[in-house]
């Protein structure tokens, strides 16, 4: 008898040979997709990532292109750096009234017929520092000459203040600029500055750096004639 062999059944799906040992159309465009998935999910991260990089770099760029706010009155500085407000010299002076660390009052409408040297100053200044033993001898040999000087302590603690004051032995008037009232008024926007005032109430000199004695001396020779 001749025996009958029923033909294998494929299951679909199945990635087998024919008889002719090639591999059916449809299984080989199943295996070039699957393997044309990974390379795309790769170019869509990589497209991500450099979309990423430019919006980071235009943030950059914008922010720098922001103008900066100017300089408030809280940097030291140490030098000169010109500081005569042009624009100021020979104009009245605003007028102020500073509370002093002792208790007093001091207006600079108060001072008729005086010149005044008002130097803005702080504990944590080190050109502040430098400087102010040279103000209290100068203020000290022209007491008689008519010059009031007076200090005005900018964005600085009291207590802090007053160790400054009695350390260095300062005893010309000085008090507390609270809320820079004054420093902004004057348009201060370095310490120290100085500004010396004449008699008549005018504007003479405005001087923003550390100063030596010898410069002291001759700034306040200038308005105490």
């Amino acid at each position: 008898m001749r025996r009958t062999i029923a033909p294998a059944v494929v299951p679909d799906g199945l990635n087998v040979m024919d008889r002719e040992g090639e591999v059916p159309e449809s299984s080989s465009a199943g295996t070039a997709a699957a393997a044309g998935r990974p390379r795309w999910s790769q170019l869509l991260r990589g497209v991500a990532l450099l979309g990423g990089l430019a919006l980071v770099v235009l943030a950059a760029l914008l922010a720098s292109a922001r103008p900066r706010p100017a300089a408030g009155p809280l940097r030291s500085i140490g030098a000169d750096r010109g500081g005569l407000a042009a624009e100021a010299v020979g104009q009245p002076a605003p007028d102020f009234t500073l509370s002093l660390f002792d208790g007093g009052t001091f207006r600079l409408a108060g001072q008729r017929r005086q010149s005044v040297v008002l130097n803005f100053w702080a504990s944590w200044c080190v050109p502040c520092r430098a400087e102010m033993p040279a103000f209290e001898t100068t203020y000290r040999a022209n007491q008689g000459r008519g010059v009031v000087f007076v200090g005005a302590a900018v964005n600085d603690d009291p207590e802090a203040s007053r160790a400054f004051l009695k350390e260095l032995g300062i005893t010309y008037p000085a008090g507390p600029d609270d809320g820079n009232p004054i420093s902004l008024r004057y348009q201060v926007y370095g310490l120290p500055t100085t500004v010396f005032i004449m008699r008549d109430g005018k504007v003479a000199r405005k001087r923003t750096g550390q100063m030596t004695q010898h410069e002291l001396e001759g700034y306040v020779n200038e308005i105490a004639r």
